[in-house]
């Protein structure tokens, strides 16, 4: 049997079930930021420098766009006992994401989230695990799917 030690979960449509980037990006983006995503799914950019064209693309203030973000984003509602199960079972839960809101839309919603502080911390968890589960699904978690 695997031994999961940690879990990693993905915030952007996932957790959060809204993507809190795009959203902000239809409101306060300049036209023509999905270009960007698409020449990362032909493989022609990395995550990382689509974002910075994307950022520099938005034209709101940060505290505008982050009450955007904190009236229209909502948490999955199985998100909440989720982040329980895992604590009761002792074990430590990451959310992966671009970060624009996440800790402000988990203390909102009374779910405590620590973020990493670099993605180093995250290589360090990674190479130190046995193994690295894969998804976990309803059966081990009930009301939690991560697709």
């Amino acid at each position: 049997m695997l031994v999961v030690k940690a879990l990693l979960v993905d915030f952007d449509g996932t957790a959060c079930l809204q993507d809190v980037s795009e959203m902000l990006l239809d409101t306060f983006g300049e036209p023509g930021w999905d270009r960007f995503d698409d020449a990362v799914d032909r493989g022609e950019m990395g995550l990382r420098d689509a974002g910075e064209h994307q950022v520099a693309m938005l034209r709101g203030a940060r505290d505008q766009m982050l009450a955007f973000a904190l009236e229209h984003a909502e948490l999955a509602p199985t998100f909440a006992p989720f982040v329980g199960w895992a604590r009761e079972r002792g074990l430590p839960l990451t959310l992966a994401s671009d970060g624009f809101a996440l800790v402000e839309i988990c203390e909102r919603d009374g779910v405590p989230y620590r973020p990493w502080e670099t993605f180093d911390d995250v290589r360090t968890a990674l190479e130190t695990a046995d193994a690295i589960p894969g998804p976990i699904g309803p059966e081990r978690c009930p009301g939690w799917r991560i697709s």
